[in-house]
C-alpha cells in the first residue's frame, strides 16, 4: 500500500476494483463454443427479420475461419473489417479472431484518405468487406475478400476450428484522433477484453434471457461491449440496422420490435430521446448506459420521470478497453451537478495525483491514472507516445507494472467515488467522441496562406457541442476557406469538421502566453428562420431548407449539400430527424 506523504492516508485504498478471477487467456469464441453446447437453440444473433441460433453462429464462424486460412491468412495478422451493419459482419469479426488474428474496424461514413492511412499504417493484408462497399479501395497490396461472393464456398467448410488464442495476442485496434497530427491505433490483447466483460456480467448481472443493442459503429471502442458481451452471457446480440444510432425513430422501433433489455446511448442522444418521449414506452429496457460525456442533472430528472430501470454512468478511455469506472445514478440524484464518474471496475487500480506525483486525500483534485488488467499494451507504430502515456506504476509495481495517463482531472468524493472535473490538455470530446484539435490544425497549417490558428470547443443553446477554427492568414495573403473544408473533409470524418471559421488578424494570448479563449469572437449563427436564399423548387424542399438553416445556424445551404459536410454532426441529425 502507498502512503500518501502530504494528507498520511492510504488514499490507495480507494482506488481499488474487486479482484475478481476469470479466464485470462479466453477468446470469446470460447464462451460461444460453451453456449453452442448447452443451449445450442438459443438465439445467438438477430439482424432485421433474420436469426441464427448459437449452435449455428458457431459453425458458421468455425467455417469463414477455415475458408480465411485457406485463402493465406496467418496467426497473428490484422485484418480490416469493413461493413455495413450485418449478420456477416459480427461473423466476419468473429471469426478473424477464432483464426488468432486481430481485427481493425474501419467507419464506413471516414473518409477514403483517412482509411487509407489505417490500412498502411497497421499494414494490413487482408480486407474483409461486402458488394457494395467493395471497390471503395484499389490497394494491390491488400486481399480484398468479398463475403457475401464467397458464401457458397465458405457454407462447404468444415464445421469445426479450434480457436487460436492467448491473452497477450492482440484482438483489435481502434484508431483515436491523435495529438500529432495523425490517428492513433490503440492496441488490445484479449486479457483486457475478458477482464471487462467477465466484471460487466457479474457486476450488472445479464443472463441468457437479456437482449443487447449493437448500435454503436464498430469503429469506436464502446461498440466492443456491445458487440461482446452477449457471447459471454449466453444472451442474444440484435444488430440494430443501419442509421438507428442517428435515426431515433427507428432506434425506438428497434428496441420495441425486439423487446431489447439493454441500451447504451451518449448522454446527449439520451436527452433528446428523453425530451421527445419516446423511451418512455420501451418496457423491456432492464439496463440503460451512458458514458462519453457529461450527464446532466436535467437528462437524469428527464430519466427517472419516464424510465424505471437503472441509468449506469461509465467512463473510460480507449487505452483502458471502453469502461474502466461505473457509477449507478440514484432516482434521488437529479439535483446534483457533479459528473460522478463512480468506482473501478475489477481488477483495477485508479491513482490520482497530483504535480508531485504523490496520491492526493479525498476532496483534491488531481490527475488520474489507470493501472488494470484491462489496459492497452500501447499505441502501434507509436513508440515514444506509448512510452509518453504509459508509464512505470510507482504504486504498485508488482501487480500493475504500467500504468497510463489519462490526461482527466478528478477527485474522490466521500461515496469513494470519482467526480470528472475535466481535462488538463487540448484534447476535446465532442457528443462523446475523442477529438484531438492539433490533429486538424497540423493539416490546416500547411496550407500555403494560413499563419497560425486554433480551433476551440463551444456549446449552442440547445446544449450542442460543436468546433469553431479561428485563422490567421499570412501577410499579403487571402484565405480560402472553402479550400481548407474540403481538405478536411477529404481527410477527417464529419464529426471533427469545424462548424465555424473565424479569420483574425492575431491570436489573442493571456499574460503566461497561452491562447486567451475568453477574448476570441463568438461566430455569428443569427439568422432569419423563415429567409431562403436559394431557389427551391417545391414547397417541401423550402421546409426542407428552413429546418436545415434552424438546425445548423447557417444560411448559405446549396440544393446539393451533405448535411454532414456543412456542419451536421449525428446529434445534430437526430434533432433534424425529429423536427422532419
Amino acid at each position: 500500500m502507498y502512503k500518501n506523504k502530504k494528507n498520511n492516508v492510504y488514499s490507495l485504498q480507494l482506488g481499488h476494483g474487486e479482484n475478481f478471477s476469470y479466464k485470462q487467456s479466453a477468446s470469446v469464441n470460447e464462451f460461444i463454443e460453451f453456449y453452442s453446447k448447452t443451449t445450442p437453440d438459443g438465439v445467438a444473433i438477430r439482424f432485421n427479420n433474420h436469426s441464427i441460433c448459437y449452435d449455428q453462429l458457431n459453425r458458421k464462424v468455425n467455417q469463414l475461419a477455415h475458408f480465411l486460412v485457406k485463402q493465406g491468412l496467418n496467426t497473428a495478422e490484422k485484418v480490416a473489417i469493413y461493413f455495413i451493419p450485418s449478420l456477416e459482419m459480427v461473423i466476419s469479426i468473429l471469426a478473424v479472431l477464432k483464426a488468432g488474428c486481430c481485427y481493425v474496424p474501419l467507419d464506413i461514413h471516414y473518409p477514403v484518405d483517412r482509411l487509407t492511412f489505417i490500412l498502411n499504417d497497421c499494414s494490413v493484408a487482408y480486407l474483409l468487406t461486402q458488394t457494395e462497399l467493395a471497390s471503395t479501395f484499389t490497394k494491390e497490396n491488400i486481399k480484398t475478400i468479398i463475403i457475401d461472393k464467397n458464401t457458397a464456398v465458405i457454407n462447404t467448410q468444415e464445421d469445426l476450428f479450434f480457436s487460436i488464442n492467448a491473452a497477450n495476442r492482440l484482438a483489435y485496434i481502434i484508431y483515436t484522433s491523435g495529438s500529432t497530427g495523425i490517428p492513433n491505433g490503440v492496441k488490445i490483447h484479449h486479457q483486457a477484453i475478458n477482464n471487462h466483460m467477465t466484471w460487466m456480467k457479474d457486476k450488472f448481472q445479464f443472463t441468457t434471457k437479456d437482449k443487447i443493442l449493437l448500435k454503436t459503429p464498430v469503429s469506436f471502442d464502446p461498440s466492443v461491449w456491445e458487440l461482446f458481451l452477449p457471447f459471454y452471457a449466453g444472451c442474444e446480440l440484435v444488430v440494430a440496422p443501419f442509421g438507428a444510432n442517428i435515426d431515433p425513430n427507428l432506434l425506438i422501433t428497434t428496441l420495441k420490435q425486439h423487446g431489447i433489455t439493454t441500451l447504451q446511448v451518449v448522454p446527449s442522444l439520451l436527452k433528446e430521446l428523453l425530451k421527445s418521449k419516446q423511451l418512455a414506452n420501451c418496457h423491456s429496457l432492464r439496463h440503460l448506459f451512458c458514458g462519453g460525456e457529461s450527464l446532466t442533472a436535467t437528462t437524469k430528472k428527464l430519466f427517472f420521470e419516464q424510465l424505471d430501470c437503472p441509468l449506469h454512468n461509465l467512463y473510460g478511455p480507449t487505452e483502458a478497453t471502453i469502461d474502466i469506472t461505473s457509477h449507478t445514478v440514484a432516482n434521488t440524484e437529479f439535483n446534483i451537478t457533479k459528473n460522478i464518474i463512480g468506482k473501478p471496475i475489477h481488477n483495477t487500480s485508479l491513482y490520482v495525483v497530483n504535480e508531485n506525483m504523490e496520491l492526493v486525500g479525498i476532496g483534491e483534485e488531481g490527475e488520474l491514472y489507470i493501472g488494470s488488467d484491462s489496459l492497452s499494451i500501447g499505441y502501434h507504430n507509436r513508440d515514444s507516445l506509448t512510452q509518453e502515456r504509459f508509464i512505470n506504476n510507482p504504486f504498485e509495481p508488482q501487480k500493475y507494472p504500467k500504468m497510463y495517463k489519462t490526461g482527466d482531472i478528478v477527485r474522490w468524493l466521500d461515496s469513494n467515488e470519482l467526480e470528472y472535473l475535466g481535462r488538463n490538455n487540448e484534447q476535446l470530446k465532442i457528443n462523446g467522441v475523442r477529438i484531438e484539435p492539433n490533429e486538424l490544425m497540423s493539416v490546416i497549417l500547411k496550407q500555403p496562406s494560413v499563419s497560425e490558428g486554433v480551433i476551440i470547443k463551444k456549446t449552442d443553446a440547445q446544449g450542442y457541442d460543436y468546433l469553431v477554427c479561428y485563422l490567421v492568414p499570412k501577410a499579403d495573403c487571402e484565405l480560402n476557406i472553402t479550400q481548407i473544408k474540403a481538405v478536411l473533409q477529404n481527410q477527417f470524418p464529419s464529426y471533427m469538421q469545424p462548424k465555424a471559421y473565424i479569420l483574425l488578424k492575431k491570436i489573442p494570448l493571456t499574460l503566461n502566453g497561452k491562447v486567451d479563449n475568453t477574448a476570441l469572437p463568438e461566430p455569428n449563427f443569427n439568422i432569419d428562420p423563415n429567409v431562403v436564399n436559394i431557389e427551391t423548387s417545391t414547397k417541401e424542399e423550402k421546409q426542407l431548407i428552413i429546418l436545415w438553416q434552424t438546425i445548423l445556424g447557417i444560411t448559405i445551404i446549396s440544393l446539393k449539400d451533405n448535411f454532414f459536410d456543412v456542419g451536421g454532426g449525428s446529434l445534430l441529425a437526430v434533432n433534424l430527424l425529429v423536427k422532419i
